[in-house]
């Protein structure tokens, strides 16, 4: 099976193409990658025991419409028919965020990502990687999984945009699509690797 990553040089990014690298015979990983992280692509290769036909960069960005410029887009055409799972784990997540960047690149680009998996055609599954963080920062009692939008207040972009973007999966892909809401990822279990050392994670 080939697989669409999005945010694939992020921290749960990583861990997922190792992962499907590893435990999936023959998968082919294209990762959507911006123009600016090219550096970052031997790096990510090392870490996911990958090689140029196992890792496949697409460069552009999820917040452009169609993901990439013109030229690119023609590569993306040609996988039509030939992705089964797309994952989506790009977003800003910094709590210092403004309110235009969340709606930027949470919102935007979810909803260029929704579009262009709805276009790949054949049996693809959308997998979002949203956050408990829809839960809101007031509501009291248990949030189950089957819960959604619950009357929830939000006070802060990050909260308010996870739950938008969470909304753009459920009201406008076409595709069958798997929805997963981590809480607070500080690092690795076995290793102890982590990427931020601000706030809560110092």
């Amino acid at each position: 099976m080939n697989y669409f990553v999005t945010g694939g040089t992020g921290f749960i990014g990583r861990f997922l193409i190792r992962k499907l690298i590893a435990e999936r015979k023959g998968a082919v990983v294209y990762a959507l990658m911006r123009e600016a992280s090219k550096h970052k692509l031997d790096t990510l290769r090392a870490q996911c025991n990958a090689d140029e036909k196992t890792l496949i960069p697409v460069w552009g960005d999820v917040t452009q419409a169609g993901l990439t410029d013109e030229t690119t887009t023609q590569k993306l055409k040609a996988l039509k028919q030939k992705i089964g799972m797309v994952y989506h784990l790009a977003a800003v997540y910094d709590m210092g965020m403004t309110e235009e960047q969340g709606d930027q690149i949470n919102n935007e680009g979810t909803r260029n990502v929704v579009e262009f998996v709805n276009g790949l055609g054949g049996n693809v599954i959308l997998n979002h990687v949203s956050s408990v963080a829809v839960a809101g920062n007031n509501y009291v009692g248990m949030f189950r999984e089957n819960m959604f939008d619950e009357g929830q207040e939000y006070s802060h972009p990050y909260y308010r945009t996870k739950f938008q973007s969470e909304a753009i999966v459920r009201n406008e892909s076409t595709v069958p699509y798997r929805i997963y809401r981590p809480g607070m990822v500080v690092g690795d279990s076995v290793t102890g690797e982590m990427d931020k050392v601000d706030g809560p994670y110092y």
